[in-house]
Formats: C-alpha cells, structure tokens, sequence
C-alpha cells in the first residue's frame, strides 16, 4: 500500500480547518447517480472526502499513482479530460479542472481552484471513451435455484466493452467459462444480466464475472461462493480483513426465504443493513458498505428462518 494524497492550497483565512479521508471504495458510494452536464464518469474504485470547519476557499488537488488499487491497468488516459468531480451526498453535481493536470496517466495531479463547497471528491472525466475509472460492479450475487444455481449482476457504467463471461471453478483457483453474453447498452448507464448453472459440483462451487473491454482491459468481479449438497448451517466472510468497504457474504445450509443482514460496529450501533433472498440451500452475495463506515472491528449479524449466525470481521 501507500499514500493516495488529497491536497489544499491557497488557503483563503487561517481560521478553518481541514481534514481528508480517503476512501478504496466506489465513487457511487458517496452518491450514486451523476447530475453535472458534461461529467460522464467518476472513478469506480476510489474517492476522498475533504471536510471544513470554517469558511475558507481553497484550491483542491487530486491525485493518482502507482499505489491506487485502480492503477493496476490504464486507470487514466487522457490528462485533457481528467477532471475533480464534487458529490453533494446524493449525485455528483459539479466538477472542474482550472487549476490544471501535472504528471502523465501513471502519476499525476488534477486541481479544482477556489473551492467554496466541500464533501466527498473524486476523479472524474468529460469523456466517456477515456479514462476508465473502472467498471463499476453492484448486486452481484449466486445461489442454489432448483438443481442448479442462478448468477446475477449488474454493471452501473456499462460502457466500450466486448463481453462478458461467468466462470466457475470447483478450487476457487482454476476456471473455466460456463457463460457468456454481449452488453446490452454500452451507453454509460445501469444493465442488469442473469446466467444459470446447470449443472453445479456437489460441495463448493466458485464463481466470477469477467469483463473485456474493448481496449483490451480484463476485469473481474469479486468472487462468489456456492456450496451444493448436504452442508452445515454457516455463515463465510471474505475477504477478511477487508479492503474498499467491499465483502462477500455467503450463506450455506439455510431454508427457502428472507434473510436480514446486518453490520454492528464496536459501539454497537447498526451501521448497515440489508435483505437477502435465498431461494435454496446456499446464497453468496457482495455487499458493498457505506462510507460512513471506518476502520475498525465490526459484526455481521445474519438471521432468518431457524437461522442465526454472526462472525466478527475488520475494515482496513
């Protein structure tokens, strides 16, 4: 790991304070629709939140770099249209670039001059072909359904990709694709997609979404796990400790029906919360935590029909 800075200049009086956070999460955490003309994505992996405490203006910088989780493939690729994007809590609402970019798509720097309202930032860009800002996965989740087991996602910025394909594996190591599908929209907007196995191993079954755009860029879903057959009532948690408020819960061993998901902090307090749908024996899905939640020791409490499990986990 290391540092992915959030920066302030031109401080306009002495008297206000700041402080930054940054968050390995979804931009679409902090506010999950974008409302600015001309913005036509935000970052798919990350974003800061810069607080005041007073009514200073100040000239907000944003970085990228090697140490970005986002980084791995061409994150940034065209500094022209890289811009700060700004959410008000519910959209992305705003964005400039009049303090201008330093660096080049590996290492650089965006700036907004003269900021008068502060909440989440993050990168943004006025084109839709460049600059990824990666595929933005939501709802994706597998489970038992008749003698098979069904596969769901959704991709909130469909856009420039080739295909899709479900693979699975019986190791959670090697795969192979079961599945695979054309984009239905590619226009930078919300698709949703179904595949079906029909023909699951007996015990644990593994399962990805694999995405090729059509610049060459492969990218995976987080994994999702499925046990069919005579299993134990359990409840499995990974990863563990985790990493961009991003966990995988899987179920095994449960009856038809709702189950309710909670999250309880170290003080106690319920901090998310969610209903799954099983509709057999074994259900894994991804949740994806708010922004509000810090590092630190949380539990996850799973109930439902003659079912009651918590597990302890970490956010890094």
């Amino acid at each position: 790991g290391g540092l992915i800075p959030i920066a302030i200049a031109a401080v306009s009086n002495s008297t206000t304070d700041f402080t930054a956070e940054h968050h390995a999460a979804p931009a679409a955490s902090a506010g999950p629709t974008i409302t600015a003309s001309g913005l036509a994505r935000i970052s798919g992996c990350e974003y800061w939140v810069l607080t005041r405490v007073g009514t200073a203006t100040a000239n907000v910088t944003l970085y990228w770099n090697s140490f970005s989780n986002c980084n791995s493939s061409a994150y940034v690729t065209d500094l022209s249209t890289i811009v700060v994007a700004h959410s008000n809590g519910v959209s992305w609402d705003a964005y400039k670039r009049d303090g201008g970019t330093t660096g080049s798509a590996i290492s650089g720097t965006v700036t907004w001059n003269t900021v008068n309202t502060f909440s989440p930032f993050a990168l943004g860009s006025t084109s839709a072909a460049a600059n990824p800002l990666p595929v933005l996965f939501d709802n994706v989740r597998a489970f038992e359904k008749g003698t098979g087991v069904q596969i769901e996602w959704s991709n909130l910025t469909e856009r420039d990709l080739l295909n899709y394909q479900v693979e699975h594996s019986v190791n959670g190591r090697d795969y192979t694709v079961i599945n695979q599908q054309s984009p239905k929209s590619n226009q930078n907007d919300k698709a949703d997609y179904t595949a079906f196995d029909a023909a699951p191993a007996s015990g644990s079954n593994f399962y990805r979404i694999k995405v090729q755009e059509v610049a060459g860029k492969i990218i995976y879903s987080k994994i999702l796990r499925v046990e069919i057959g005579n299993v134990k009532k359990n409840i499995a948690l990974y990863p563990n400790p985790v990493s961009g408020n991003q966990l995988t819960v899987a179920l095994s061993g449960i009856k038809l029906g709702q189950y309710n998901v909670k999250v309880i902090n170290a003080s106690g307090q319920q901090v998310y919360q969610k209903a799954l749908l099983s509709q057999g024996t074994s259900i894994s899905q991804t949740l994806q935590l708010p922004s509000s939640v810090k590092t630190g020791i949380y539990t996850i409490l799973v109930s439902g029909d003659d079912f009651m499990e918590t597990q302890h986990f970490v956010v890094q």
